[in-house]
């Protein structure tokens, strides 16, 4: 059986609208704003609930070379579920 690291729970949730989601968490129930942080796949928005975090990410990837000739691309289909192009040449 795995053994917490802390007595808390960190989850990360990947959301369409940033303003609402902001709003709902932040006015509706409470979480603390913590701040945001710029990632390679988006930006991910920090609230916390006693010592737990929750993080709301904007997921944003446009076509990206990660190295040379290796190109990816994160896109979300229809029901929102993300992705992943990778181009080798």
């Amino acid at each position: 059986m795995m053994k917490p690291a802390k007595d808390s729970l960190d989850i990360g949730v990947i959301v369409s609208d940033i303003k609402a989601s902001l709003n709902f968490y932040q006015n509706i129930l409470g979480l603390e704003f913590v701040g945001s942080v710029p990632l390679w796949f988006g930006t991910m928005h920090r609230l916390r609930f006693g010592a737990s975090d929750f993080k709301l990410i904007e997921f944003t990837l446009p076509e990206t070379e990660i190295r040379p000739g290796v190109r990816i691309a994160m896109v979300k289909d229809p029901d929102g579920n993300i992705v992943e192009f990778v181009e080798r040449s």
